[in-house]
């Protein structure tokens, strides 16, 4: 009987559900072709499954088999047409050029920034003068704080303005996608409104169990801040216990994430894990639990087990890690009741079907991508690397278990940690022999904390003893930061790189698991291609030539790849420890593969063999760029020229300009003020001047 993940049906289900569901995502079919090719083949399988039961033909068993698993990919794609709220036809996004305001229910509690709230709303209703009709799905507002009396929570209704439009991207080179990341959300409109622009209803109408939900998070909130003084630990404490990581400070962000231990801060598998493991504990301590084993009491452990995770998950935000850890470890303490030994393909793959049919958006967060290759990937090699070593003792013994769960678990996310945050941390391994016995410390203490802090001075104690570990972790994690080689960054890896890594290390597991010595060959021609893959890259990114007008607050910033050089031109320079360098410079970096860039101010003179700087004037290539920072700009004596850059809000004779750069791109940055920048498009557009707005529409990258 062959064996091995690759024979398991609900494996190649899942598998074959998540090809659907990718495809759908990008657009791939239309809706009618879906439902066409999904009720054709499900019919044909019924009637061949029906008629033909009797027969055993391979060939009749392999057709049915084909036709099974392209109805399991149809399936995927129908999941996402069924999901997507913009296919219903009371999505409010349909209303948008007819409605004058909307009523919106607040689904999460508010998340409060320096100049604004940010609201989770359900867009409930939408009026137009004496009209109105119900509406569907979600969005993100947020509201000017500026003279705001009353903090608005999560039941509130609140009448905006129709201000809803699609978020936009900046464009930059390697920039995070804002948009992506909201449509993983099933979220496709913000709005963003001034005093005035909204009304907060009298109106609360919480959901009661999220009501209560969202009230204990509060509290353990309040009572992790209460009784811990250490602020960067708090942020630590309440990222770890709670998943709330608004505190957490960008250094200690960067420490853990380049000490591969990032996932420490984001609840996930692992806490539950240890939450489980806690519960299990605990209940084995109540005679009650040692006594009745048998009949209908049984089932009163896993019920409380599973109830209990299922409300912490709830507590810390249900993120995707967290969703696919709960069902699995519900499926786990079911399945253990009748003593039988139980398949993990089959729990993880039971879980990603189940996951898929409640929300198949979820796919595209990386969470949930590094959730099922971490565990895929522990499952998968774990056990054959820790027979590698025969240990005796018991210390040693649970120090080579949780080192090799801990590389099984890097061997399975390796691809898409590299795709998405191009780094590698050189000590995952020693750093998480610390994490992960001071995590799981700190959630035995989190727990006691919340268990008795009602008793002010054993909540102090408590307090402390959450403190200790985290401050141990921390100190750990910000050590082995300052080790020499601790992170390979700037490591660049295309979509089919990422890809053939994935299909190398499945090919590897299969090889393990199923002891077929066939895949060796498939193997070494993965290998092969991920070489060719990789070689293409390197090509191409050398002879990389594009310009960019980056989409940067308060500055002007143009970035220019050349020759395997990053060229930054700016009026300002920017610090390496900025928010601008992180969010704008650090990213164009990791896109190019390089780790070093040059800085020349752009009203300094400069000249070399890709480009020229002279007054106003920007030579890079064959482009040229005449660029406009002030009233004094002599305009006469500039040079015909690509592009026309606009900075500093100048005071514009926009007829002469316009005789003399007609057929010029005029770029309008985030220096410009927006009644300005409005202005100047209305006169390009009278005029048949072609023009771009760094500030709507996103950075200008432009192939050289």
């Amino acid at each position: 009987m062959k064996s091995g993940f690759p024979y398991i049906p609900a494996f190649r289900i899942a598998n074959f559900l998540l090809v659907g569901i990718v495809l759908q995502l990008q657009h791939v079919f239309s809706s009618e072709f879906i439902w066409i090719c999904f009720i054709g083949l499900t019919t044909i399988f019924c009637v061949l499954f029906l008629t033909r039961m009797g027969n055993r033909s391979i060939k009749l068993i392999k057709f049915q088999g084909s036709i099974f698993i392209l109805a399991c990919m149809f399936c995927g794609s129908l999941l996402v047409e069924l999901d997507d709220p913009r296919n219903q036809s009371s999505y409010f996004g349909k209303y948008l050029s007819d409605a004058e305001t909307f009523r919106c229910r607040i689904t999460e509690p508010p998340e409060i920034k320096e100049n604004s709230i940010k609201l989770t709303v359900e867009v409930q209703e939408m009026y137009r003068q004496s009209f109105n009709t119900s509406t569907v799905g979600n969005a993100i507002i947020y509201l000017a704080k500026n003279d705001l009396n009353v903090i608005p929570k999560y039941g509130n209704e609140v009448i905006i303005k129709n201000n809803f439009s699609a978020p936009a991207s900046t464009n930059n080179p390697g920039a995070f996608d804002y948009a992506k990341y909201l449509k993983a959300h099933k979220i496709f409109y913000t709005a963003y409104l001034k005093n005035g622009e909204f009304l907060l209803s009298d109106n609360f109408s919480p959901k009661p169990f999220w009501n209560f939900i969202f009230n204990c998070r509060q509290y353990f909130s309040r009572q992790i801040t209460e009784n811990i003084h250490d602020q960067e630990v708090q942020g630590i404490a309440l990222a770890l216990i709670l998943g709330n990581r608004t505190l957490l400070d960008n250094e200690t962000r960067d420490h853990f994430a380049k000490t591969g231990t990032m996932h420490v801060l984001a609840v996930s598998g692992l806490h539950v894990g240890i939450f489980y493991a806690i519960l299990e504990i605990l209940l084995n301590l109540i005679p009650f639990f040692k006594k009745n084993k048998t009949n209908s009491y049984r089932y009163i452990k896993p019920i409380i087990i599973v109830t209990c995770i299922w409300i912490y998950g709830c507590i810390t935000g249900l993120s995707p890690s967290i969703f696919r850890s709960a069902v699995m470890f519900t499926m786990l303490a079911f399945g253990r009741l009748d003593g039988q030994h139980i398949n993990s393909y089959n729990i993880l793959s039971a879980s990603a079907i189940l996951l898929f049919f409640i929300n198949p958006f979820m796919v595209m967060e990386v969470g949930f991508q590094l959730s099922f290759l971490a565990v895929l990937g522990i499952v998968a090699f774990q056990p054959y690397l820790y027979k590698l070593i025969k240990v005796k003792h018991l210390i040693p013994k649970y120090i080579w278990s949780l080192a090799s769960v801990s590389i099984g678990a890097q061997i399975g996310t390796i691809p898409i940690t590299i795709f998405y945050f191009h780094q590698f941390p050189n000590y995952f391994l020693l750093t998480n022999m610390v994490a992960i016995p001071m995590a799981f410390l700190t959630l035995v203490s989190g727990v006691f904390l919340f268990t008795i802090s009602w008793i002010s001075p054993l909540a102090s104690i408590a307090g402390w003893l959450v403190y200790i570990p985290i401050k141990i972790m921390n100190e750990s994690m910000a050590f082995a930061n300052t080790l020499p080689g601790a992170t390979v960054e700037y490591i660049h890896w295309s979509l089919l790189q990422t890809i053939v890594m994935c299909l190398l290390i499945f090919i590897a597991a299969i090889i393990l698991t199923s002891k077929n010595k066939d895949y060796i060959y498939a193997f070494i021609i993965t290998l092969l291609l991920f070489m060719v893959f990789t070689l293409q890259t390197v090509i191409q990114r050398k002879s990389t030539k594009e310009l960019s007008f980056i989409q940067i607050k308060n500055n002007t910033l143009l970035s220019v790849i050349y020759e395997n050089t990053l060229y930054l031109l700016t009026e300002e320079k920017i610090d390496n420890n900025s928010t601008n360098f992180n969010y704008i410079i650090k990213p164009a970096l990791q896109q190019y593969g390089i780790d070093s860039y040059q800085t020349i101010c752009l009203d300094s003179n400069f000249k070399s063999n890709s480009i020229v700087i002279s007054g106003s004037t920007i030579i890079i290539g064959n482009k040229i760029i005449n660029t406009i920072t002030n009233n004094s700009t002599a305009i006469a004596t500039l040079p015909a020229s690509d592009y026309l850059l606009i900075c500093n809000n100048p005071f514009l004779n926009l007829e002469q300009l316009a005789e003399k750069f007609k057929k010029s791109i005029w770029i309008f940055d985030n220096t410009n003020s927006y009644k300005s920048i409005k202005y100047w498009e209305k006169f390009c557009l009278d005029n048949n001047i072609r023009f771009h707005n760094l500030k709507s529409e996103g950075a200008l990258n432009i192939r050289l």
